[in-house]
């Protein structure tokens, strides 16, 4: 798509969807471009806090990021209040009875959205695989020794060290996202460690207890896949916790 701004980006339901009726999950490529606050205007969004002081990058993702949310609430009956703004803690305000995630890279930006009656609360996560020296540069910050152990029982041919980082790494992003309102605060990657890995979805532990909801030991299911040279995450909290979404 073109606007009269000179702004791309290309909208689309994603593969990445938890084939439900109650779920709803689009994404969008876009070019970063400088972008203006008539850009907004245009495709009915309103302007972030700080707007002015935003890079063209940033700009971008926030608009794109609010517009695949608003497809997505409208395909899952929201038709009002589908403009999403944010806290002051910068999570998103979500329209009564509907909740979600967002998540962008340098060029690509999704939201997942779900009525709020089916799913407390979502968490969603799309990485670049990082490159060799990023990761020797990070590991150290994201991995704990449990996940050092299980990289090495699983990486390979299939797994590469790097996708296996990134796939870590975006789970404990999902994860934080998913239950920040239950916690209220930001807790590191130490927190938590990935135990095991399936075909498409991974098991996360609590190495620390983070809230009541969410006592040290706690077995989390994360739902993963890999797309091209990047990796996607999702994890949907029920409104009762062991109902096989967590």
């Amino acid at each position: 798509m073109l606007t009269s701004s000179a702004f791309y980006y290309r909208l689309y339901p994603s593969t990445f969807s938890a084939n439900s009726s109650v779920i709803a999950l689009y994404e969008a490529d876009f070019i970063v471009s400088e972008i203006s606050a008539d850009t907004f205007a245009e495709h009915g969004i309103s302007l972030p806090e700080r707007f002015e002081n935003m890079v063209a990058k940033r700009r971008c993702e926030y608009l794109v990021s609010r517009l695949c949310a608003r497809q997505a609430l409208e395909e899952i009956g929201c038709t009002q209040n589908t403009d999403i703004r944010n806290n002051t803690d910068r999570s998103p305000v979500w329209p009564d009875g509907f909740t979600g995630s967002f998540t962008h890279t340098t060029t690509r930006a999704a939201a997942c959205v779900t009525r709020s009656d089916h799913i407390r609360s979502a968490g969603l996560d799309i990485e670049p695989v990082v490159s060799s020296e990023l990761y020797r540069n990070l590991y150290q910050e994201v991995l704990t020794p449990g996940d050092i152990a299980l990289s090495a029982r699983v990486t390979g041919e299939k797994l590469t060290t790097e996708a296996f980082f990134t796939l870590v790494f975006s789970a404990k992003e999902t994860l934080f996202k998913a239950i920040y309102k239950d916690v209220g605060y930001i807790f590191g990657f130490e927190a938590a460690t990935v135990t095991d890995i399936k075909q498409d979805t991974l098991t996360i532990k609590l190495n620390q207890t983070l809230s009541e909801l969410w006592p040290e030991g706690s077995l989390i299911h994360i739902r993963y896949m890999f797309r091209g040279d990047c990796v996607y995450t999702l994890l949907l909290i029920g409104a009762v916790k062991d109902d096989g979404h967590c």
